[in-house]
């Protein structure tokens, strides 16, 4: 729609949203496939709670920050994001 217009400049920024947000997608579906393989790890729940923050999604990503403190109660890391 944008292109239509003649607003190239604008096309071209949500065009870039969007293959970020697509790249996410594919990497939580990733982190989702660590984390199963991995159940003790809190790092692939880490991660998917900074993709999660980044896309807007806080209570996504709160929940993957709690997903990762029950299987580490003690990563400092997990916590650390949470009181950020």
């Amino acid at each position: 729609c944008l292109e239509r217009l003649n607003r190239p400049d604008e096309a071209r920024e949500h065009f870039a949203a969007f293959k970020r947000i697509e790249g996410d997608m594919k990497r939580l579906d990733e982190l989702l496939s660590a984390g199963v393989a991995r159940p003790g790890d809190p790092a692939p729940r880490r991660e998917a709670a900074a993709v999660c923050r980044r896309n807007g999604q806080t209570q996504e990503a709160l929940r993957w920050l709690r997903g990762a403190l029950e299987v580490a109660p003690t990563d400092k890391l997990a916590h650390a994001a949470l009181a950020d």
